[in-house]
């Protein structure tokens, strides 16, 4: 890193050149932090801001452009009739000592620009790529799905969200279904289907997990309430659950999802 020595006595040299080093050498060690999230695609990547707070309006923030760090205004891409972004660059003059005017302060920034070759919907937060970088995951694809679980076997009602985490990687499974019809359920108990999760979030081996029952029902035939269920996530996305049948005092009862499964075999 470009460091300037300040510790000897008789006053340093202050010119254009030892002011660039300085520069340089922060410029340099911001840009190589950044490009840890930066992944080379040749698109900007978001540090911070820069989102859609509503009706198309978005928030000021900064970008990494793959060399410099470059602030974002923000504003209405609606007003502006695109989300297309490019880099504008504004100019503070002055006098220098040979009489010239020279353009001493430059100001990048990204503005709403239609000519722009970059579309702001289309770039990637920096924690999502540096994610990719090192679990090489695409944050790209689509990380979030609902699952609307239809009648089945039972008269099952509910809805599961799988979303994908970048870090760990793992999917997280949460949401809740309804047992409306229980006495319709096998008893002993075997696995159904309650739907299928995307081919770009499926785990890598088989998962199984336990699901909570809410109303802890007892089981036909027996004396004990239950207060789990069984599940299992195969290879090819279906999850795949074993409802208990529980004795005909119990109307319905609720299973309550909220785990996490690896995406890649332990």
């Amino acid at each position: 890193m470009k460091q300037n020595n300040y510790q000897y006595n008789g006053g340093m040299p202050l010119t254009q050149e030892v002011l660039e080093w300085a520069q340089d050498g922060t410029l340099e060690a911001l840009a190589a932090v950044c490009k840890m999230g930066y992944g080379g695609s040749g698109d900007p990547v978001i540090l911070n801001g820069c989102v859609d707070v509503g009706s198309g309006v978005y928030s000021e923030g900064w970008m990494f452009d793959g060399t410099e760090i470059i602030y974002f205004e923000g504003g209405d891409s609606v007003a502006a009739g695109t989300t297309n972004i490019k880099v504008q660059e504004l100019y503070t003059t002055a006098v220098y000592e040979s009489g010239a005017t020279q353009n001493l302060h430059v100001d990048k920034k990204y503005v709403f620009d239609a000519t722009g070759t970059d579309d702001i919907v289309d770039l990637v937060p920096f924690h999502l790529r540096f994610g990719e970088e090192y679990s090489g995951l695409d944050p790209r694809t689509d990380r979030r799905q609902i699952i609307n679980v239809p009648v089945a076997v039972g008269n099952l009602a509910g809805a599961l969200t799988i979303k994908k985490l970048i870090a760990i990687p793992a999917i997280q499974v949460a949401g809740a279904i309804t047992v409306q019809a229980p006495n319709l359920l096998a008893s002993p108990a075997v696995y159904q289907n309650i739907g299928t999760i995307s081919a770009n979030i499926r785990p890598a081996t088989e998962v199984p997990f336990k699901c909570l029952v809410e109303v802890y029902p007892v089981e036909t035939g027996g004396t004990e309430h239950f207060t789990d269920v069984n599940g299992l996530i195969k290879t090819n996305g279906n999850i795949d659950i074993q409802f208990i049948k529980p004795t005909g005092a119990t109307t319905s009862y609720i299973v309550k999802f909220n785990f996490l499964a690896p995406l890649s075999a332990i």
